[in-house]
């Protein structure tokens, strides 16, 4: 197959690419928040309305949490497009953009021309980065500053030229204001591993650039040092809480702990479709370490690069399933020019790329027929599929999809199992979708986007039994404009941070405010609500539901 073609037309072919995942990515952005992404659609927009551009606030409540460059970035989306949620979600998909054209950047540095398109393809195709994009966040814009800092690290080593060197401390500072120290100490982990490994360690004075730390510096400090001259306790909070607090598991108000083999399991699993060829990346690596010279070079520099993150998250107590992608552009860049290889005809263990579809078709058809006999099965429940439909229909598309890759890469006929599996992933992402508005009920705003904005024009107050981070309270901010008072219930744990504290009451000052006010809103899980309520005997009509939660209005009896 010759695909010169891709190294001499590589700029259209990833125009051509981003476009493609335009059309698949950005159509399901208009939709009403949802609770895992509401603090992000929140703190810009409380940016705004407090025109406060140096102290976040979440809930209307100081955020020491994450510093504000993801924040400031959105805040400006909604003063040019307006407060909608879609201009979140829209800026998390152009980061997973940015970060696709720095994974083939990368790529095309190590590999040569030809091997950018193919990793930028491979990293819009992964199962979890069109997850990840269809809500708000900020670890699209992490990964990217990481990327490009390790980039621009690799590029000083290969050609010795300052300016890459200081591009790199620039990239270090805006991951630090993306997400804290988490955005300095994964380069500086990587970098240092590899020298390390190289027996390089003797120039990291080398890396000692005076224009190059000046830079850094003046990312860096302006923001931390007005934040803690308007926030005296912030560094402590930051330090302490968000990270050593992070790393041993008792970061305050937080819900992201992943015992560690279920985060491993997330991290393979939301791999797909690319942890089919797992095998091929490891036996990329030892192949080309044992060949030696530039090739040993830098399968080590991409190896240190998929090790520090992968380490630092398997061993911190706090973590979520998406903080695996950390390590998706080191293995895609690896995939990326074993596939050109592949093509070229120069990488002949066919058995290799052709079985995994062989073992996802059977695999596919297997669990069809367990999903069709056993529906009712303990494992079924306990996997909470959204939609048995879509599961259905899913596996049987992996069945096909899988059997005619499988052949046609037995067969050689390889432009026929690239089209199928581009068709493949097309279905995957829509199977994905649905899968995703199949779950929605279950979460917070398909039953009560109307009823939050009439509420933002009642004079009652709001109550939320829910804990304010990752939870309903941003949500109901976002669509109320209105400070909620968190409801304190039974065995709920109140955070140590004492501007958080003032947001939670308790049964008697919740019954004070609404013998004061007449009637309030309260919402919460909706058995637990209506025993609660009955013991405190109030009158109350529950306004709507869904799953387990209702909108209560409240009343004294």
């Amino acid at each position: 197959m010759k695909i010169t073609w891709l190294s001499e037309n590589e700029k259209k072919v990833w125009f051509l690419i981003f476009l493609l995942a335009s059309l698949v990515y950005f159509p399901a952005t208009d939709r009403p928040v949802r609770d895992a992404e509401a603090k992000y659609v929140e703190i810009p927009k409380e940016m705004l309305e407090k025109d406060d551009w140096i102290t976040p606030y979440l809930d209307f409540v100081k955020y020491y949490t994450k510093p504000p460059l993801s924040f400031w970035i959105v805040a400006i989306g909604y003063k040019l497009f307006g407060v909608h949620p879609w201009v979140a979600r829209s800026i998390n998909i152009l980061w997973a953009f940015f970060l696709a054209f720095l994974i083939g950047k990368t790529a095309s540095y190590m590999f040569g021309k030809g091997v950018a398109p193919i990793a930028s393809a491979c990293f819009l195709m992964t199962s979890e980065v069109f997850a990840y994009s269809l809500d708000a966040g900020i670890e699209f814009a992490l990964i990217s500053c990481i990327t490009a800092s390790v980039m621009c690290f690799w590029l000083f080593l290969e050609k010795g030229e300052k300016k890459y060197l200081r591009f790199f401390y620039f990239w270090l500072g805006l991951g630090y204001l993306t997400k804290g120290f988490l955005g300095i100490a994964l380069p500086l982990g990587i970098v240092f591993l590899f020298l390390i490994l190289t027996g390089q360690l003797l120039r990291i004075g080398l890396l000692l650039d005076t224009i190059g730390i000046l830079i850094f510096v003046l990312i860096v400090f302006p923001w931390t040092v007005m934040m803690s001259i308007k926030n005296p306790d912030f560094l402590r909070y930051f330090i302490i809480n968000e990270h050593i607090g992070r790393l041993i598991g008792k970061k305050d108000t937080s819900e992201a702990l992943f015992p560690t083999k279920l985060f491993l399991e997330h991290m393979a699993g939301e791999f797909f479709p690319w942890i089919l060829y797992l095998p091929i990346i490891l036996k990329s690596f030892y192949t080309n370490i044992k060949r030696g010279g530039s090739e040993r070079r830098k399968s080590l520099f991409l190896i240190c690069w998929a090790f520090i993150p992968f380490l630092i998250f398997s061993c911190s107590r706090n973590k979520v399933d998406f903080y695996g992608m950390h390590v998706y552009p080191p293995l895609l860049i690896t995939l990326s020019y074993e596939i050109m290889l592949f093509l070229r005809k120069k990488n002949g263990i066919l058995n290799l790329w052709a079985y995994p579809w062989l073992i996802l078709a059977v695999l596919a058809i297997c669990s069809f027929a367990f999903l069709c006999i056993r529906s009712d099965a303990g494992i079924i429940k306990t996997l909470d599929i959204p939609s048995i439909f879509w599961a259905k229909i899913f596996l049987i598309g992996s069945f096909l999809a899988g059997s005619i890759i499988w052949i046609s890469l037995r067969r050689r006929f390889f432009a026929i199992s690239i089209v199928t599996f581009a068709a493949y992933m097309c279905f995957f992402f829509l199977c994905a979708e649905q899968m995703y508005i199949a779950d929605f009920k279950k979460d917070s705003m398909k039953f009560a986007a109307d009823i939050y904005n009439k509420m933002a024009i009642e004079n009652a107050p709001i109550f939320c039994a829910d804990l304010p981070e990752f939870a309903h309270v941003a949500t109901i901010n976002f669509y109320t404009g209105k400070q909620v008072y968190v409801l304190k219930m039974p065995g709920d744990e109140v955070p140590a941070y004492e501007d958080r504290k003032r947001m939670y009451v308790e049964a008697e000052e919740f019954l004070r405010i609404l013998k004061d006010k007449k009637v309030a809103f309260v919402i919460g899980n909706t058995k637990h609500m209506i025993n609660f309520l009955a013991k405190l005997r109030l009158k109350y009509q529950l306004l709507s539901t869904s799953e387990d939660r209702g909108i209560f209005l409240v009343s004294i009896e």
